[in-house]
């Protein structure tokens, strides 16, 4: 009864004065739309409104589409038109009118809020209900229908994610949103499996002794270090203590120990860290939100995250273990590689404790 009351009401006095001109298309268009509305017609008479507005934007064809608007259920248009109507305050017909109109508002405002988007990339844009809405940074909160509101960010090279907020009636509410890069994850992942070896590479010892310029066999590497007499023969071998190397072997032996678990670890994350992608993307394309789903990629981040960081730690234990071994095996410090040509071939020599 309200409504009829309320459209018979703002229907009366239809070419009455008012500031604000209207050209007889415009006057004739919002006429017909008002006698669509008494039929009950409210998506034809919008129709006809929203093209009495485009033809001047006067605030009474505002007026009468936010009235159309509130009967159709449309709450975010039907409070936009309706304070666009409201804020004019030299028109004759809306100041004859405001009481009726400020009643729809407060109805229309009964099923909106504010909803804020923040996070990036910069420049990525918001669809909710289909249609785009801003991009990011927004310059100000979105009116949306109040309720469970579903919102889209996207940007091109990286992953869209979907959101649903419940969203209360004439309230802010605020979401952050972060989208990572295309691929991210699986770069993250070959990244480490491709650096971690070379880092343990560049840790160890470097090599104690030149490389030498001729081809060196076994027996010779051993006559070599033996001591020369002044003739130039080689002097009778003297027995010498063989070295305290246990403590140095059982440190390599820890060393490989941790490094192999470091190994491990980085793989465990590796692994967790592509589920957490597949999650991602999962619930970027799911329809509908689920709690569950999210809380499983939360998940396997952490234990991506936890993988990562033991693996590291282990293998830089390992690294640091092997070093220290090393100097518990006497002067040589590690391995002595020699290479030289053969007209056949190359032969190497390898001199040290292992």
């Amino acid at each position: 009864m309200r409504s009829v009351v309320l459209l018979a009401t703002i229907a009366f006095s239809a070419t009455g004065g008012y500031a604000h001109a209207v050209s007889a298309d415009e006057e004739a268009l919002i006429g017909q739309g008002i006698e669509k509305r008494r039929t009950r017609d409210d998506a034809a008479a919008l129709d006809l409104f929203e093209r009495a507005y485009a033809l001047g934007h006067s605030p009474r064809a505002a007026a009468q589409m936010g009235l159309a608007e509130v009967a159709l259920g449309r709450w975010v248009d039907a409070k936009a038109h309706l304070d666009e109507a409201l804020s004019n305050s030299s028109d004759t017909w809306i100041a004859k009118h405001r009481p009726a109109l400020k009643e729809s508002l407060s109805r229309a405002q009964q099923h909106v809020g504010l909803l804020e988007v923040l996070g990036g990339p910069f420049g990525a844009q918001i669809t909710i209900e289909g249609s785009s809405v801003g991009t990011l940074p927004l310059k100000h909160p979105i009116s949306v229908r109040s309720g469970d509101c579903r919102f889209f960010v996207k940007a091109p090279g990286y992953e869209p994610i979907s959101r649903n907020v419940d969203v209360t009636p004439g309230q802010l509410t605020r979401e952050t949103v972060n989208l990572a890069r295309v691929g991210s994850a699986d770069g993250d992942m070959a990244v480490d499996a491709a650096t971690a070896p070379t880092r343990a590479r560049r840790s160890e010892p470097a090599s104690s002794s030149p490389a030498s310029p001729s081809p060196l066999s076994s027996d010779d590497v051993g006559a070599a270090d033996q001591p020369r007499t002044p003739t130039g023969t080689p002097a009778p071998a003297q027995e010498s203590p063989t070295p305290a190397s246990s403590g140095g072997s059982s440190l390599r032996t820890l060393a490989a120990v941790l490094g192999s678990a470091g190994l491990a670890g980085v793989a465990v994350g590796g692994f967790f860290g592509w589920r957490t992608y597949a999650a991602a993307k999962d619930d970027a394309n799911s329809a509908t939100f689920n709690p569950d789903a999210e809380r499983t990629g939360h998940r396997y981040q952490t234990l991506q995250y936890v993988g990562y960081g033991v693996g590291v730690a282990l293998l830089a234990a390992g690294i640091t273990v092997f070093v220290v071994g090393g100097d518990h095996d006497g002067e040589s410090t590690g391995p002595t590689v020699a290479v030289s040509p053969l007209p056949s071939g190359a032969a190497f020599a390898l001199q040290g404790r292992f």
